[in-house]
């Protein structure tokens, strides 16, 4: 945890990407684990301005009908799924080995669990 603001924490990711999250039982310096749900995070192209979080590659890409499903390989490599509604021309425009950025909503992060 880097700093704790009107009750607001931003966390430091191993990646060495910093996001927004409810700093509610959490101090300063203190080991947490955050969630995204895949339906609150979109996959963006690297250049994309706005909400921007981390500048990863794009693995997979996975239409399900009414969503399409997008693999991230992160640089700790981990992989995030994110789960986006379709719309057209999205998949299309996101390209498998593509440079590509995961836009978190200020609000859209939770803290799960604190560490010592």
């Amino acid at each position: 945890m880097r700093t704790i603001a009107d009750k607001t924490a931003e966390v430091m990711l191993e990646g060495g990407t910093a996001i927004s999250a409810a700093a509610a039982g959490v101090g300063v310096g203190d080991e947490v684990t955050i969630v995204v749900r895949p339906e609150h995070a979109e996959v963006v192209a690297a250049s994309a301005p706005g909400g921007a979080v981390t500048n990863d590659t794009l693995e997979n890409v996975v239409y399900f009908g009414t969503d399409t499903h997008f693999h991230v390989r992160l640089a700790d490599g981990s992989v995030f799924v994110t789960r986006q509604q379709n719309k057209p021309k999205l998949s299309s425009e996101l390209a498998i080995g593509s440079e590509v950025s995961i836009a978190v909503a200020a609000d859209a992060a939770r803290i799960l669990r604190a560490g010592a």
